[in-house]
């Protein structure tokens, strides 16, 4: 089974894949016409497109990026990430863990690389325990 790593933004969802659970590339890059964390149509035309790409890849895993503080505690972005993270998991049936994202979007960084990086850094962090 893959794992999807995935970098939330109002209007994009970068993705990444890890089909062997070892490496983690980029998959691919939705845009939104509707803000995702606020429209119920945007939020619903994401489950549509997440939906479609769990069945093709046969995905049980979504580790989610989240934008915490340099704390480590969750800004109000990073609650609102965290609450559609988790709709997101109850709707598709799909487990959701969360990666700390601070350092993966770095101006310049594609969302889809974020997602990218945020993956490899859950999976190296799996493979340490």
């Amino acid at each position: 089974m893959a794992v999807l790593g995935i970098d939330l933004g109002e209007k994009r969802v970068g993705i990444a894949i890890s089909r062997s659970r070892l490496l983690a590339e980029r998959y691919a890059l939705l845009e939104f016409s509707k803000n995702i964390l606020k429209d119920p149509a945007g939020f619903e035309d994401l489950v549509t497109r997440l939906r479609a790409i769990l069945r093709r890849e046969e995905v049980d895993l979504l580790v989610v990026g989240l934008p915490l503080l340099a704390d480590g505690s969750l800004s109000e972005f990073a609650k609102k990430i965290k609450n559609l993270a988790q709709k997101l998991g109850f709707l598709l049936g799909v487990k959701v863990e969360f990666e700390n994202e601070a350092y993966s979007s770095e101006p310049g960084t594609s969302d889809d690389e974020a997602a990218r990086l945020i993956l490899e850094q859950y999976l190296n962090s799996k493979r340490r325990k």
